[in-house]
């Protein structure tokens, strides 16, 4: 259904700025904007911000009307994917008025980028019944196009964490941080060492940590991601946040013996440029 309109009690407004669905496995019709097809699944919604789509053009998603419960705290979770060097904003409405969410330029560096997760309290409309407005506006340019998938509304007890960052990377240490959307004072973190072939399991690396936290014993020169869970106590945990990756300086030079197999390179990095402390010069040969 492109442009998308209506279907399954969902609705959408349309000009030459629109709502456009696509199935997994499949990019947006733009190159260098948008989730690429390896990291979707399913059907997704995006907007389509090719001409003749002009900056400050709306097209807005809205949903059918959801009772929440009275009693029960209630959330608004989904994905978003916004790569594009020229990307507009999206916008949360509570029946079509009260902005609850936001976010405006590039939030994912590459189309292979996870996609990021949103998690919106709606304690405040409990009991009522509610609909809600995804408002994309346009920047103007094809590098432009917002994706949508699994829109949830559900019963949450402790809010996901959301900004993560890595800063000062310096040595063998870095400072991790984020933003806190509950009452948590203290959370868990999972780091993974890409490089030395680290992968995610779910479990805690580090414990009860501050806001912001210094990990230490990094390896130079090491991709790492981290994940993170808020602890808000008698609500329980989070669910996790992540990844966010980050890597390490070189040093100046890596202490013999020292071997490379090549083994924790990116394949799909071609041509090669530089990682893994590694660079290559590049033109048609290469």
């Amino acid at each position: 259904s492109n442009p998308f309109t209506a279907e399954n009690c969902w609705t959408a407004t349309n000009s030459s700025y629109s709502w456009r669905s696509q199935p997994g496995g499949s990019g947006t019709s733009s190159l260098n904007t948008g989730p690429d097809g390896s990291i979707t699944t399913g059907n997704y919604f995006y907007t389509e911000a090719s001409s003749p789509a002009s900056s400050g053009d709306v097209t807005e998603l809205v949903s059918p009307l959801v009772d929440l419960p009275a009693f029960v705290r209630s959330g608004l979770t989904f994905n978003y994917h916004m790569f594009g060097f020229n990307m507009g904003s999206l916008e949360v409405l509570v029946n079509g008025t009260a902005s609850v969410w936001s976010r405006s330029g590039q939030q994912q560096v590459s189309g292979t980028t996870p996609w990021g997760i949103a998690e919106i309290d709606l304690s405040a409309y409990a009991g009522q019944t509610i609909s809600v407005t995804f408002k994309a506006t346009s920047a103007g340019s094809f590098y432009g196009d917002i994706a949508l998938d699994n829109i949830s509304f559900d019963s949450v007890s402790c809010l996901r964490p959301s900004a993560l960052t890595a800063t000062n990377l310096t040595g063998t240490t870095a400072d991790l941080s984020w933003t806190e959307n509950d009452i948590a004072t203290s959370w868990d973190i999972e780091l993974v060492d890409l490089t030395s072939g680290g992968s995610p399991s779910g479990t805690p690396t580090s414990t009860g940590v501050t806001n912001p936290f210094t990990v230490t014993g990094l390896t130079e020169g090491n991709q790492y991601e981290y994940y993170v869970r808020s602890n808000c106590q008698v609500n329980g945990l989070s669910d996790w946040v992540g990844p966010f990756s980050f890597v390490m300086p070189c040093p100046t030079a890596f202490a013999a013996p020292y071997t490379q197999d090549f083994e924790t390179f990116t394949t799909s990095s071609n041509p090669f440029t530089a990682e893994n402390c590694w660079t290559a010069t590049n033109s048609s040969y290469s």
